[in-house]
């Protein structure tokens, strides 16, 4: 059973076993410098929700949530990830304090880039995906 669990922990590129993960969360949280792992299970739960997508252990703990048990992904992270994949870019079009607009775009095989959509988040979709995520 252990050895199957190590084996299915090694499924980022870093190869971690159970016991290297445990190792690293364990230092993690003993650095208090991520407030929101107060144990060693909450933060080996982080590294190995990050590994699944690719993310190194820093990475996961550094940009990583869970709110009321989903799993959420810091802003910055979500926009390197986009602007990496050369395919895909992103640019603010508008922010201030009640609302953002962010425009995507695709890379077209003449190398040209696409406007593809729009994405726009209001102070007032925050707090309506709250009061329904908190239900």
């Amino acid at each position: 059973m252990a050895n199957e669990l190590a084996l299915a922990v090694r499924s980022n590129e870093l190869g971690l076993t159970l016991k290297d993960m445990k190792e690293l969360a364990t230092v993690f949280v003993a650095s208090g410098r991520f407030a929101n792992d107060k144990d060693v299970a909450q933060a080996m739960v982080k590294i190995q929700a990050g590994a699944e997508i690719g993310l190194k252990p820093f990475e996961s703990m550094a940009n990583i949530y869970f709110v009321n048990g989903i799993r959420a992904f810091s802003y910055p992270l979500v926009a390197s990830k986009i602007n990496a994949s050369g395919r895909y870019k992103y640019r603010v079009l508008e922010n201030d304090n009640s609302h953002c607009v962010l425009v995507f775009s695709e890379k077209m095989d003449d190398g040209s880039w696409e406007e593809i959509g729009k994405s726009t988040f209001s102070e007032e979709d925050a707090n309506v995906g709250w009061i329904v995520r908190k239900r």
